[in-house]
């Protein structure tokens, strides 16, 4: 697994270049479960993006959305026909 505090670390970065909060990436990557893949953490930032009103992301933003859980992919139930 590639180290998440890189992802985050580059996300931090392009949030205060657009004028926003630094992202305490210590706090962010410590939230993420265990097995939390890449595509993962890019569902994450872009729920963030979109809930923000600036479409920037801080930690309090992607933390709620670590906490809500809305970013993990779902196995579809049931029969396709």
């Amino acid at each position: 697994m590639v180290a998440p505090t890189r992802h985050f670390a580059a996300i931090s970065s392009f949030s205060t270049q657009r004028g926003g909060q630094a992202v305490d990436t210590a706090a962010v990557a410590a939230a993420l479960p265990e097995r939390t893949s890449g595509s993962d953490i890019r569902e994450v930032v872009r729920r963030a993006v979109l809930a923000s009103d600036e479409g920037s992301v801080s930690t309090a933003t992607l933390l709620a959305e670590l906490g809500s859980g809305r970013y993990r992919a779902e196995v579809p139930a049931g029969m396709y026909l």
